[in-house]
């Protein structure tokens, strides 16, 4: 299972606020922090690229170098989306991280109000869902904030854990959305 080369992987995040891309880097090197990984870093050799943290229209034009959707809303700066295009912005997002790093492997998130969007694709596969919280940047809660965001990290993790391994055909395809390029 352990490839010549170690895979590449490279994260656009906003409402994950990079810890996605901690929790990759430290899987890589040996001493993963609080995701519960299926894989161990000695089977599988992952090299951690690189993260942005991107929540605003000018953070996604300047760094990742696509024209974001027209947000329904800004909040200082801060890009909000309902979910059907935070989904769309996922996409956008991980696709340029990945193609912008020369990554095997890219991942995106985006929230604003709803569940919002999760993305890992690599050159041939894009798997999509949502989290599994519900809420909305302008209103909600704190601690509703943050259960969305340590929902949308696991499931990141579990959709790329599962493309690293060749298991996606056993996802559950009402959740999770798998689109062949």
């Amino acid at each position: 299972m352990t490839p010549k080369n170690p895979i590449k992987i490279s994260c656009a995040e906003c409402f994950t606020h990079g810890k996605i891309a901690r929790e990759i880097h430290s899987f890589a090197i040996g001493y993963p922090l609080n995701y519960k990984w299926d894989i161990k870093p000695s089977e599988v050799k992952t090299s951690f690229i690189g993260g942005v943290f991107a929540p605003t229209i000018n953070s996604v034009e300047s760094l990742l170098k696509i024209k974001p959707l027209k947000p329904l809303l800004t909040l200082e700066g801060i890009k909000v989306y309902e979910e059907k295009e935070d989904l769309i912005m996922a996409s956008m997002m991980a696709q340029s991280v990945r193609e912008i790093t020369d990554a095997d492997i890219g991942i995106g998130t985006s929230a604003g109000i709803g569940k919002g969007g999760i993305v890992v694709c690599n050159d041939k596969i894009i798997l999509s869902c949502t989290s599994e919280v519900p809420a909305d940047l302008r209103s909600s809660p704190v601690h509703l904030i943050l259960e969305r965001q340590k929902s949308g990290i696991e499931l990141a993790l579990f959709l790329l854990e599962n493309l690293i391994k060749g298991t996606i055909d056993s996802l559950d395809s009402e959740k999770i959305i798998i689109k062949y390029k």
